[in-house]
């Protein structure tokens, strides 16, 4: 009923920490429901082979949001409500390149696009001690790396490096390496 209908208007502005406030119907306790934002992702980028833990910051969060990871629905399962503005994912595998993300509840949703980078490279183990020695495994996607004769991690050398096959390397990693070799 036209009653039940409250009209809330937001100046549009770009650094607004206010989201797009649409035309909302009452919910009966005099609140109007909050409408579904997303504002950012945490961190963007991560390797081919999924497995990043991804923050998305917005608004209007639920038990009921769903995302959609490039297009595909993520299972429920797969995503945890941290806060109305925190949903907590982990990536899927994709090939190398930007997707799209969106969340959305009911008939509401908000997308990012090209909000989260595929990178061709993949370190496994992601970290380890600075004092190096740990034996990593580089694998590409799309790129080549049979003629690999060296490879760098922080700007230093990795130490027995062995080429796996035309996609996989192994080698150590130096000491004094960030804990991170991203």
């Amino acid at each position: 009923t036209p009653e039940a209908t409250q009209r809330i208007v937001v100046p549009p502005g770009a650094n607004s920490p206010i989201p797009d406030l649409r035309e909302t119907e009452d919910s009966g306790d005099g609140a109007a429901p909050v409408a579904l934002a997303l504002y950012s992702l945490q961190p963007v980028s991560g390797p081919f082979v999924g497995g990043t833990a991804v923050t998305l910051n917005g608004v209007g969060f639920d038990e009921n949001t769903k995302v959609l990871w490039d297009g595909v629905e993520l299972a429920p399962d797969k995503i945890t409500l941290l806060s109305p503005i925190a949903l907590a994912i982990v990536t899927p595998a994709h090939a190398p390149g930007s997707v799209a993300v969106r969340v959305a509840r009911g008939e509401d949703y908000a997308e990012l696009p090209a909000a989260f980078s595929y990178e061709a490279l993949a370190i496994e183990p992601p970290s380890g001690p600075t004092v190096g020695q740990t034996l990593v495994t580089i694998r590409a996607m799309g790129v080549s790396l049979s003629g690999a004769t060296s490879a760098t991690l922080a700007g230093k050398p990795l130490t027995q490096l062995t080429v796996i096959d035309d996609q996989t390397l192994r080698g150590r990693t130096p000491g004094g390496a960030a804990s991170s070799p991203a």
